[in-house]
Parts: structure tokens; C-alpha cells; sequence
């Protein structure tokens, strides 16, 4: 039997159509970057991202509710920065521990929380030149009568990943630390944060 030519392409661009995702794969993800701070990353479409300000992100997906965010990103500053000598008078790794725990200080009328201990606090690159440190800490909740100030719930829970990224090799002033935490406990959530973070680049200045 003789073949169709015309027949045999059009099965075969059937075939790389279904094999292929729609859009490919530029489709899956939006891309932000930042022209302050010198540093791009790559999140879901279905994602919503609200700048507060250059130092300040925020997301969520499209779906959930305006004030559900899932991931903070924020520009941590160091300062005891000395700008005379460019010179930070802590390492790095220092900074990173401090400044964790403060991520999750919080005190109100009748309730406290805080970060009372590290549980894991290990090293983080991301080639070409990005390092930093993943950190995981013990976060206290703590509940008091309104009327006798009295401890009425206690409860501890393992909080993390939190993403402490060195910016100082493409800014290096008082502006130290990328920093990067999921506000929500789901798996899929961490998922998202992680795949973010993977993607992240300096931009270098020319």
C-alpha cells in the first residue's frame, strides 16, 4: 500500500503534541527579579506575589484567601555594619543564628512566642555563588489569663526550613542576608519554597 506523506507528518506532530506539556515548559512559572537587590527567582503560575516593598515579598496562591500568604521573602540588615571600613564585625553563620530566632518573636495582651532553641542549622549552596544556611528551630507558644496572668497552654513545635542567604557578593552593605520562610505548614508549601529558593541567581553588576 502506498503511504500518504502528508498523513505520516501529521501523526507524528499528533505524537510531539501530546508528549510535550502544553506551553512547554516557560508556561509552569513566573519570574521576579529584583533591580535593588540584585537577585531573580522563579515561582508557580499559579502563584500570586506582592511586592510590600523591595525588601518585602510575599506569596500565595491565586486560590486562597488575600491575607493566606504561604512564603515571606525579606532582606535582613545587619546593623552593626561598619560602613568606614565595609566590614561586618560578625561571620556570617553568627548573624544567620541570631537573626533566625527573631523571625518568630511575637508577644500580645494575653500571649507570647518565641524561638528558644536551634535544631538544625546546616550550609546551603546554590551554584555558581550563592551560600548560606537552612535552619530549623524549637518555637515556644505560650496562652496567660487575661485576669491572673496566669500560664494557661504551652505548646512547642519544630519550625523550618528558614533560608538565610549571604548577599554580600552583589551587595555587600548593610543589607546581609536574603531570608526566606514558608508561613504555613503544609508539605506542598515547603515544596514550592525549596523549588524556589533552587532557582534563585545574583544578578552581577557590570
Amino acid at each position: 500500500m502506498r503511504k500518504n506523506p502528508a498523513a505520516i507528518l501529521w501523526i507524528s506532530l499528533f505524537a510531539f503534541m501530546i508528549a510535550i506539556p502544553a506551553g512547554g515548559s516557560e508556561a509552569q512559572a513566573n519570574r521576579y527579579e529584583s533591580p535593588v537587590f540584585h537577585f531573580r527567582f522563579t515561582y508557580p503560575a499559579d502563584y500570586f506575589l506582592k511586592e510590600v516593598s523591595p525588601s518585602y515579598l510575599l506569596l500565595r496562591r491565586q486560590s486562597d484567601a488575600p491575607t493566606h500568604w504561604r512564603i515571606m521573602i525579606a532582606i535582613e540588615e545587619d546593623h552593626n555594619y561598619r560602613s568606614n571600613t565595609r566590614q561586618y564585625p560578625d561571620r556570617f553563620e553568627d548573624f544567620a543564628r541570631q537573626r533566625s530566632a527573631l523571625l518568630f518573636c511575637a508577644d500580645g495582651p494575653s500571649s507570647s512566642q518565641f524561638a528558644d532553641s536551634l535544631v538544625s542549622f546546616s550550609d546551603v549552596r546554590i551554584p555558581p555563588d550563592i551560600t548560606g544556611k537552612e535552619i530549623y528551630l524549637r518555637v515556644v507558644s505560650e496562652s496567660y489569663d487575661d485576669e491572673t496572668d496566669e500560664l494557661i497552654e504551652y505548646r512547642s513545635s519544630i519550625s523550618g526550613p528558614v533560608f538565610f542567604l549571604d548577599l554580600s557578593p552583589v551587595i555587600h552593605n548593610r543589607d546581609r542576608a536574603l531570608v526566606l520562610k514558608h508561613e504555613t505548614d503544609d508539605p506542598q508549601t515547603e515544596k514550592v519554597l525549596r523549588a524556589l529558593v533552587s532557582s534563585l541567581e545574583f544578578i552581577r553588576q557590570p
